[in-house]
């Protein structure tokens, strides 16, 4: 996808299976997030960590991924460490990740995603 390589672990149709990892701790830019967007109707991700100020680099990607998956009408099906409020323990991001909690939770009140 977007010129790169992309795992995918599992697909199903239209909907993707990956972990965190594979998705966010790779060098991976908005524009990939935007290509996922475009394939899948819904992802599922497994193991969101908390973000702390040693993964700032982790916490942008996964904002990316999260508005590519939210401005495309997208669901998310994922598993985190914590309550969506308590993902970002950092400071860099802290504005911009409160924004990303907002469209989880809308997400989530839309019936987009559910999670544990």
């Amino acid at each position: 996808m977007a010129g790169r390589d992309i795992t995918i672990a599992k697909v199903a149709g239209d909907i993707g299976y990956a972990s965190f990892a594979s998705l966010c701790d790779a060098p991976l830019a908005a524009r990939d997030y935007l290509a996922i967007a475009g394939r899948f109707a819904g992802l599922v991700l497994a193991d969101i960590p908390q973000f702390t100020e040693k993964d700032e680099h982790l916490a942008r990607r996964f904002m990316w991924l999260i508005d590519a998956l939210y401005d495309r009408g997208r669901f998310l099906v994922a598993s985190a460490a914590t309550d969506i409020n308590d993902l970002y323990a950092g400071h860099q991001w802290r504005f911009e990740f409160d924004r990303t909690a907002s469209r989880l939770g809308e997400m989530v009140a839309r019936g987009q995603t559910t999670g544990s």
